[in-house]
């Protein structure tokens, strides 16, 4: 019998899959159901290891992880990852903030498995403009801890987020589709690009901004925010997926031949 998270991995792979034979109706089902499944995980079914989420009480933020013990402020787990999806585990120390970042023509889960984070959002509102900087949505920001439901975020809607561990070490899983990295299907590299706000009431040379609204502009990958890997230890998902797949395939061609 599949565990929680060999179904959630089954789930995600059918849920955002872009094989053009899954209907639209189809997809819109497998993701309202992997919400549902997603909700109700826990770090003991993702096995993390305890001495992983324990707090070393420091308040510093990022910048205070340059430290003796070298560990770095996040740590990153794979779980799997496939041409359409990528899911794994983040695990953020106390006080660390994972800089705001987008999911280029992405859509994914978040579910905090551990401790407290705080999400800021932002909706971009139009393509870079003068000065390379972008007009936002910022959102209310929302705590979440294991008890609360997922984070979703689509192409055009809180596709930027930063997210801050509260009061103690965070961990939590991120589903994204598709994936960073290499995009083979469209032919292209989807990179993660970060960004800041901009106060534009304080710069003279901006004065021509609205400055009703939220302005982002790009930044280089912050020196202070890095990863270390840890095992996924869990249960396996490739077999049951790569097994899932096949019964698919074979299912679509039954119903081909009827």
């Amino acid at each position: 019998m599949a565990s929680l998270i060999q179904k959630i991995g089954r789930l995600a792979v059918q849920a955002f899959n872009r094989d053009s034979s899954t209907s639209l109706q189809m997809k819109r089902s497998c993701i309202k159901q992997l919400e549902e499944l997603v909700s109700t995980v826990t770090s003991a079914d993702l096995a993390i290891d305890p001495a992983l989420l324990q707090d070393d009480h420091s308040q510093n933020s990022n910048r205070g992880c340059f430290r003796a013990d070298g560990r770095a402020p996040v740590i990153y787990m794979q779980l799997y990852e496939d041409s359409d999806v990528n899911i794994c585990v983040f695990i953020l120390r106390r006080g660390v903030r994972m800089p705001m970042h987008d999911h280029p023509g992405m859509q994914g889960l978040l579910k905090v498995v551990h401790g407290r984070i705080k999400v800021q959002s932002y909706t971009l509102l139009s393509e870079a403009g003068p000065r390379n900087l972008h007009c936002a949505l910022k959102h209310a920001p929302v705590e979440r801890t294991y008890l609360h439901p997922p984070i979703s975020l689509s192409p055009d809607r809180e596709n930027l987020h930063e997210i801050v561990s509260v009061d103690g070490p965070a961990a939590f899983l991120d589903i994204l589709s598709p994936p960073y990295g290499e995009d083979r299907r469209l032919g292209f590299e989807r990179d993660c690009h970060y960004f800041r706000e901009v106060d534009v009431t304080t710069m003279d040379f901006l004065s021509d901004l609205d400055e009703s609204k939220t302005w982002l502009t790009p930044i280089p990958s912050p020196s202070d925010f890095w990863c270390d890997q840890a095992e996924y230890r869990g249960p396996p998902l490739k077999g049951v997926i790569e097994r899932g797949k096949k019964w698919r395939r074979y299912n679509r061609k039954l119903t081909t031949k009827k």
